[in-house]
C-alpha cells in the first residue's frame, strides 16, 4: 500500500468545497479524501502531521518566471537596491569575477543621477575586463567598451553611450549568456527551488529562451527540472514551431515580445512617453508575420503567449488573436497575453469575447505605481491610474493568473496577492479572495492544470502551502504571513516551525 499520510489540525482553505474540511487524506501524492467537519482523522491509518492550528491553502502557482535567469542571478551581482554610481561601482569591484563581471536588476529610477551610466564611465574603472550591466526589467543592457567589442556590438545604434535596448539588447543578452560556463549556468537553479518553496510556490511556469535568453536555456531546464522538487512548466520563448515539437511540449511563446517595457521606453503606446516626448516605444512584429506565425502554431493545436506591455502592443496582439480565431475557431485555446498592464476598456471586452486568458504581476504596482513611481514618470499621472486594471478584468469575467516575472521582482506569491488587493489606486484593486484565487486557482486553468492543481478537492495534488495566518482575514496583513511548510504531491519540501509553535 502507498504510504498514507493524514493532514490535520489546520484550517482548511478550499475554492470548491462547501463544507468545512478538519483533515486530508494522501495516498501517492494525492488528495484521496476530504474529512469533513465532525469526523475524527484518527480513524484512518497512516502517518499524522499535526499542522498545529495553522491555515492550509492549495500551493501556489507563480505563472510567470523567468527560472534559467531566476537561478543564474546566484552567479552575477544584484544591484536592486543600488542608490548611486559611487555605490555601483564599489559593489562591482567588491565583486570581482573571474571572467566577466556582470550584475542584475540595476534600476536607474533607484539612483540619484536618475539615467543609466554610459560606457565611457564604466571604462573609468574597468578598462581592460568587460562589464555587462543588466536593468531590471531586461530591456536594456549596459556595456563598457571591452564587453562591446567582445560581443561585436561595435557597430550597432547602442555602441555610442554602451547602452542598447530592443533587438540590439537580445542579440547581446544572448550572445553574453550564451559565453557563460555550462556550469554556472545551471549551478543556480537548485537554489532558486528552494527559494520558491519557502515562499510557497509549489508550481511556477517558466518562460524561456528565445530573444532575451536563448533556446539553449529551454533544453538545460528540462533536464535539470526532472531532479528539482518545484514543479516547472515550460512555455519555450521560441518561433521555431519545429523545436518545440521536437521537445514534445503542447506552448509555445511564453514572453515573445510584442513591445518592451515602460521603465525602457519600450513598450509601445498610442500616445508619447511623458518624459520622452518623441517616443511612443518599439513593436517587435509586422502584423502579416504575427498572424502567420499564430496561425501556423494554433492550428497545431499549440497554445500560444505574448508578452504585451503597452496599449499599441496589445491592441496589434488582441486584433492578430481575432484574425487567426475568425478563421480558425478552435475551442478551450487559452490563448494567453503576458503582463497586459495599459489596456483599454475595448481590450479587456474582446480579451473576454476571444477566450484569452491574462498573465499579470501585482507586485508591479508596489514597486513602480501610484502617483510619484516611474509608472507616472513615464506615463503621466492620468495613464498611471489605468496600469493593472485587475478589478475590471476580473470583473469582465477574464481569468488573470498571478506571477512575478522575477528575476524582474522576486518570487514571492504573498507579495504579489498583497499588491493585488491594495492596488495604489483602489478602483484597480481586488477582493482578497480573488487575490488568492490568482495566484492558485486561476494559475492552474492558464496551464490547463485545472483537474490537478490550484485547489483542494479529493483527486487533486497535494499541494499545500501551510500559513501561520489567514489571508483571508482583513486585520492581516499580507506582508506580514509566514510560511511554515510548503507540500508537493504530499511530501513536506519545506518546513519552518521555529521558534516551535504553539
Amino acid at each position: 500500500m502507498k504510504q498514507r499520510k493524514i493532514f490535520y489540525g489546520a484550517k482548511f482553505i478550499s475554492f470548491s468545497e462547501k463544507e468545512e474540511l478538519s483533515f486530508l487524506v494522501v495516498e501517492g501524492g494525492k488528495v484521496v479524501y476530504l474529512g469533513k467537519r465532525g469526523e475524527n482523522f484518527k480513524d484512518w491509518e497512516g502517518e499524522k502531521i499535526d499542522l498545529e492550528g495553522m491555515v492550509a491553502i492549495p500551493g501556489f502557482i507563480d505563472s510567470h518566471t523567468h527560472f534559467f535567469v531566476t537561478g543564474l542571478q546566484y552567479e552575477g551581482v544584484e544591484l536592486t537596491t543600488i542608490k548611486n554610481y559611487k555605490e555601483l561601482i564599489e559593489k562591482l569591484k567588491s565583486s570581482w569575477q573571474d571572467n566577466w563581471i556582470w550584475g542584475w536588476g540595476l534600476d536607474e529610477s533607484n539612483l540619484k543621477e536618475a539615467v543609466l551610466p554610459e560606457r565611457e564611465f564604466l571604462d573609468r574603472y574597468f578598462k581592460d575586463k568587460p562589464v555587462a550591466l543588466i536593468r531590471r526589467d531586461h530591456h536594456s543592457i549596459v556595456l563598457n567598451s571591452k564587453a562591446i567589442s567582445l560581443l561585436n556590438g561595435d557597430n550597432m545604434a547602442g555602441a555610442t553611450l554602451g547602452i542598447f535596448t530592443g533587438k540590439e539588447n537580445s542579440l547581446l543578452r544572448q550572445k553574453f549568456f550564451s559565453n557563460l560556463p555550462q556550469e554556472t549556468l545551471t549551478s543556480g537553479l537548485e537554489k532558486a527551488s528552494r527559494e520558491a518553496l519557502a515562499k510557497g510556490v509549489t508550481t511556477l511556469v517558466a518562460l524561456e529562451g528565445g530573444e532575451l535568453f536563448g533556446d539553449y536555456a529551454v533544453e538545460i531546464l528540462m533536464e535539470k527540472a526532472k531532479c528539482l522538487p518545484c514543479e516547472i512548466i515550460i512555455f519555450p520563448q521560441t518561433t521555431n514551431i519545429g523545436f518545440v515539437q521536437k521537445l514534445g511540449l503542447p506552448r509555445i511563446g511564453g514572453c515573445l515580445l510584442i513591445d518592451g517595457s515602460f521603465g525602457s521606453h519600450t513598450a509601445a503606446l498610442s500616445a508619447p512617453y511623458e518624459d520622452d516626448p518623441q517616443n511612443c516605444g518599439i513593436l517587435y512584429w509586422q502584423d502579416k508575420e504575427l498572424e502567420e506565425f499564430i496561425t501556423t502554431a494554433h492550428n497545431l493545436g499549440l497554445q500560444l503567449a505574448f508578452h504585451s506591455i503597452g496599449t499599441r502592443a496589445i491592441e496589434q496582439l488582441v486584433k492578430t488573436y481575432e484574425v487567426v480565431l475568425k478563421k480558425y475557431p478552435r475551442s478551450d485555446h487559452r490563448h494567453r497575453i503576458e503582463h497586459f498592464e495599459l489596456p483599454l476598456e475595448k481590450h479587456i471586452v474582446k480579451v473576454k469575447e476571444l477566450g484569452l486568458v491574462v498573465s499579470m504581476q501585482p507586485a508591479f504596482e508596489g514597486f513602480w505605481g501610484g502617483e510619484n513611481g516611474m509608472y507616472a514618470r513615464r506615463l503621466g499621472k492620468d495613464r498611471a491610474r489605468m496600469t493593472n486594471p485587475f478589478r475590471k478584468i476580473i470583473e469582465a469575467g477574464i481569468p488573470v493568473a498571478g506571477g512575478s516575472d522575477s528575476n524582474v521582482t522576486p518570487i514571492n506569491p504573498l507579495l504579489g496577492i498583497h499588491w493585488a488587493v491594495n492596488h495604489p489606486f483602489i478602483e484597480n484593486s481586488v477582493t482578497r479572495k480573488v487575490a488568492l484565487e490568482m495566484f492558485t486557482k486561476a494559475g492552474a486553468f492558464a496551464v490547463f492544470k485545472e483537474k490537478s492543481i490550484g485547489d483542494i478537492f479529493k483527486g487533486a495534488d497535494a499541494d499545500l502551502v501551510v500559513l501561520d495566518k489567514d489571508p483571508l482575514q482583513e486585520e492581516v496583513d499580507i506582508r506580514k504571513i509566514n510560511i511554515v511548510m510548503t507540500v508537493k504531491k504530499g511530501e513536506i519540501v519545506y518546513e519552518n516551525r521555529r521558534p516551535p509553535l504553539s
